[in-house]
């Protein structure tokens, strides 16, 4: 018996009209016989489910890490529980750095649910945020959106700015290893000044509050940003004027 995280995300090149576990390592068949907490399964081997990996598979408690497909009843890959969970608006994409099998289809599905206000989407808990309410919410797992002020190199090293002043505004950076592994993500980094872009990952402190980008599934263009967009944020079914909560009371579950 196993224990399974069934929680892996990235990018397969080339794909078109093939399925989505084309190109995924198969992992073989299982049955799952319990379910653990929102995002872990236990598995007995030999049953309706098929595994499937798009990267690292075993995470630092030996989990599988890996994409679940239920069967039909010719054993043939019918539902992705991942891509079910994201549409009903029951989980967000968390990819990593070395497991990002299928991140664009799973980040697709995330947006709909958002966009609908689907399962957790319409709790404020799980909002999009602002760069300037994040400051807050330090060792947390966030996704961020708004306008950018500014990129730079500086010492190999890439920073997205979303403030005027870098060493107290909300920052994203860039390794230098993260830049000479994906050129391309570098080259685009001068054209996001302007532009709405949408980052997630676990806020730290260095100077301001900052997410570390390891990979280009952390970072989405959402569009140009509009003078009205500026100072408003989606909240539940409408926007609104986004209005700074009150630590323990409105933000439950956080740890301040």
């Amino acid at each position: 018996m196993a224990l399974l995280w069934a929680w892996a995300a990235g990018r397969i090149p080339g794909w078109a009209d093939a399925p989505l576990w084309a190109g995924l390592e198969d992992g073989g068949r299982d049955r799952v016989v319990d379910v653990v907490d929102g995002d872990t399964v236990r598995l007995a081997s030999g049953g309706p489910v098929r595994l499937f990996y798009g990267g690292r598979k075993y995470d630092r408690y030996g989990r599988k890490l890996a994409h679940l497909w239920r069967l039909d009843k010719k054993g043939a890959p019918e539902l992705w529980v991942q891509g079910t969970l994201l549409e009903e608006g029951y989980a967000r994409v968390y990819s990593f750095p070395d497991n990002w099998a299928l991140a664009p289809q799973m980040i697709e599905r995330e947006r709909e649910a958002r966009q609908q206000s689907l399962g957790m989407w319409a709790d404020v808990f799980y909002e999009v945020r602002v760069p300037e309410d994040v400051d807050r919410m330090i060792d947390t797992f966030q996704v961020v959106a708004g306008k950018v002020v500014s990129t730079a190199v500086v010492r190999g090293r890439g920073y997205i700015h979303y403030g005027d002043d870098w060493r107290d505004d909300f920052t994203a950076s860039l390794a230098p290893k993260v830049l000479r592994r994906f050129p391309d993500l570098k080259a685009a980094l001068s054209g996001y000044t302007g532009k709405k872009l949408q980052v997630r990952g676990w806020i730290k402190r260095y100077n301001g509050p900052m997410i570390e980008i390891t990979h280009p599934e952390q970072i989405e263009v959402i569009e140009e940003v509009t003078k009205d967009d500026e100072d408003t944020v989606q909240v539940g079914n409408g926007e609104q004027p986004f209005e700074k909560m009150s630590p323990k009371t409105d933000m439950p579950g956080f740890d301040w």
